[in-house]
């Protein structure tokens, strides 16, 4: 298992941690900058659900699903109703990231601070969503 499976099989047996993940404000950047940082977000995110996946109970799976809309790259992770959407917008010669989750619906828009913060979102994702509380339930 790697270590990011042992932190949500530890999760799930004892969901106390309800970790932040580190975002910073939404800025303009060049195309190319906002593009790479997409796809590096998007290609750990799908790694990460499927080594969540592979130690959660069904009932408390996850999911990534994909939205490509005019000049807009989305992903959203979603733990039944709880979701978070990581998205990108194409316009001017410029991009534009933006994290929206349910409890952030208003404020200053951000994005992650890196890929490294995906990990958190996760398991945050998780814990609102109340993944050891689903696995009590089975």
């Amino acid at each position: 298992m790697t270590p990011f499976m042992f932190r949500i099989a530890e999760l799930v047996g004892d969901p106390r941690e309800e970790p932040v993940p580190s975002t910073r404000p939404s800025e303009p950047q060049p195309v190319g900058q906002g593009a790479d940082r997409y796809v590096a977000v998007r290609s750990l995110a799908e790694q990460l659900v499927c080594e969540a996946n592979a130690v959660l109970p069904p009932q408390a799976a996850l999911t990534l699903s994909d939205e490509v809309a005019d000049g807009r790259l989305d992903f959203t992770i979603a733990c039944g109703r709880h979701r978070a959407r990581v998205s990108t917008t194409f316009g001017g010669g410029r991009s534009f990231g933006r994290l929206l989750r349910q409890e952030q619906a208003e404020g200053a828009p951000v994005e992650l601070e890196d890929a490294d913060a995906l990990p958190d979102l996760i398991v945050s994702l998780l814990v609102e969503a109340g993944a050891g509380r689903l696995v009590e339930r089975a």
